[in-house]
């Protein structure tokens, strides 16, 4: 069960995943310290919460490079990721192909 202050965060986090966001704008939300919002939030989700972030980023970049004919400069910047090489990096980790492999080998 996730309590109420996590599910917060996480409507937070959904709503603004392309914005800058931080361990502090996340334990205002919770009313909690950072220490504690982060041990919370990953006993509850399973997660750290910037590895959940990351995940919901990653997932909405797949879509994007699924549905349209964005760059992936574009995606990268639309998804939150401020240098799209590093969006490229943590795609591969992620998904184990580049977003460019990724994009043509799902079309």
């Amino acid at each position: 069960m996730i309590s109420n202050d996590i599910q917060k965060v996480i409507t937070y986090i959904h709503k603004n995943y392309a914005n800058a966001l931080s361990i502090e704008a996340f334990s205002n939300i919770s009313h909690l310290s950072n220490y504690r919002f982060i041990h919370k939030f990953k006993e509850e989700i399973g997660l750290s919460p910037m590895i959940y972030l990351r995940n919901l980023r990653i997932e909405h970049g797949k879509k994007f490079l699924l549905t349209t004919n964005l760059s992936i400069s574009e995606i990268s910047y639309l998804i939150g990721f401020k240098n799209p090489y590093y969006f490229s990096r943590v795609f591969n980790q992620v998904t184990d192909a580049s977003p460019s492999f990724y994009r043509k080998s799902l079309q």
